[in-house]
């Protein structure tokens, strides 16, 4: 994929597998790590997704339960959750791996979560910092063409909600997920 260099220079990847939480962390398995990042964000989303196998809608809707003086991006990504293709296995002459023995490559791996394509600048749009005010609904309106799809209930819409200033820049503060064919009611992290 074209945006593999920019992810991983932005993030940066030195090797695969890298899992980086709340996209600003090295997670290497730490549990404190992750519990620390539960601080509420106070950003509800809502999301609605329609379409077909040729185009996928998304209506997302941001509220504010509070006036942030940080600027904050939005990013919208079309995913496959049950994608088949071969998967190269490094694991395959280690006895401890569960895909020991799996052959390299393994034909017919199923990969969940692959992105497909952004409906955004990778890294978010600017929400604009007069539509981010205490209680005040911003929406975001994106379709996707020009994909191959087989299911279309394998189809995965998620936007996510991040600061892009201050000192939680580059953290998410809130994200969402949606098939084709759902609606989902304001999701808050703050609690």
């Amino acid at each position: 994929y074209a945006s593999n260099a920019l992810l991983f220079q932005s993030f940066g990847f030195t090797s695969i597998p890298t899992v980086h939480a709340d996209r600003s962390r090295v997670w290497q398995g730490d549990i404190p790590l992750i519990t620390a990042m539960h601080d509420p964000s106070r950003i509800g989303l809502s999301i609605e997704v329609t379409g077909s196998t040729s185009e996928i809608n998304a209506d997302v809707n941001v509220k504010f339960g509070y006036d942030f003086t940080n600027s904050l991006n939005i990013s919208v990504f079309l995913l496959h959750d049950s994608l088949v293709a071969n998967q190269a296995n490094y694991y395959n002459t280690d006895a401890t791996s569960v895909y020991y023995k799996a052959g390299n490559p393994m034909p017919g791996f199923i990969h969940r979560n692959v992105m497909l394509k952004p409906g955004t600048d990778m890294f978010g749009d600017v929400i604009p910092s007069s539509s981010i005010d205490l209680e005040a609904v911003y929406n975001k309106k994106v379709t996707f063409r020009s994909f191959t799809c087989n299911d279309i209930k394998q189809m995965v819409v998620v936007a996510i909600v991040a600061a892009s200033s201050g000192d939680k820049a580059g953290e998410v503060l809130n994200c969402i997920e949606a098939k084709v064919g759902q609606k989902t009611d304001f999701v808050y992290d703050d609690d």
